[in-house]
């Protein structure tokens, strides 16, 4: 399809044009690459410290933590590109280029995808070189040879596609970039915790608590182990919660389109 290929080719140099992406990465690389260095360290140097056995070092959780902590990036993203378009009024002009919105949509979405991607290689690489360097510096095995920890890793790529995508539709749905941003960092440092801690406290909430994006993201990223039973986060494996966020993503990108795009006036 040449006008989805070329659609593509104008939304990606869009993106690569602003400063929003090399910011975002830095600030991923920097924040959470000196917090899993602090993190493995603590912990990892207390166990060599105290004698304690290398075996019940939680290599799992601190790999996971570039992917614990970092959506927000993805999914700021997602949301970036969509609204400074409205912000910038340039929506009209890109229309006018590429009347087809269905075509625009899936375009920025896949614009999203593999920003996605980029953000998550970061964020395994920072888990590699700052977990595991601190680990072998201290000593202590890496655990890369087990195939649940280098999955853990590995996931950290599938968390950020998915929260890239939720922040597209958004972006539609809301098109204010201020209020967009406020609401992203409202429900990721406010709404969400609150929800989750609320569902992890109470066993009636607890049965639909691991539905939640912020659970199921959390399933994806750090599967906890069987002493965690109890643990709201343990109730769904990485593939279910994968299959969560990702309808997740797809309900957000449907309603975006739907509600906020398809038949909405563009200044």
């Amino acid at each position: 399809m040449p006008d989805l290929a070329n659609q593509l080719r104008v939304e990606t140099t869009k993106a690569v044009t602003t400063p929003a992406w090399w910011i975002l990465a830095i600030v991923l690389a920097v924040v959470l690459g000196g917090f899993s260095v602090l993190s493995s360290y603590n912990v990892a140097g207390g166990i060599a410290a105290s004698g304690g056995d290398p075996s019940g070092l939680p290599v799992n959780y601190l790999y996971s933590v570039p992917a614990r902590m970092g959506y927000l990036v993805p999914l700021l993203f997602g949301t970036l590109i969509v609204t400074a378009e409205y912000r910038h009024r340039t929506i009209a002009r890109s229309l006018l280029a590429m009347p087809s919105r269905g075509l625009t949509m899936i375009a920025k979405s896949s614009t999203a995808l593999g920003f996605g991607l980029f953000f998550g290689a970061i964020g395994a690489l920072i888990a590699l070189i700052a977990v595991g360097g601190v680990l072998a510096a201290l000593g202590q095995p890496t655990y890369l040879d087990d195939p649940e920890t280098s999955g853990v890793v590995l996931r950290t790529p599938l968390v950020f596609v998915l929260w890239a995508l939720i922040g597209v539709g958004l972006g539609f749905l809301v098109r204010s970039q201020t209020i967009a941003i406020v609401v992203v960092l409202a429900f990721t440092l406010i709404l969400e915790p609150v929800l989750t801690t609320v569902s992890g406290e109470n066993e009636w909430f607890r049965s639909f608590g691991r539905f939640l994006p912020g659970s199921a993201s959390m399933s994806i990223a750090w599967p906890p182990p069987s002493t965690l039973d109890g643990s709201m986060v343990a109730n769904l494996d990485w593939w279910q919660g994968s299959l969560v966020l990702l309808g997740y993503a797809v309900a957000v990108l449907v309603l975006g389109y739907f509600i906020g795009f398809r038949n909405r006036d563009v200044e």
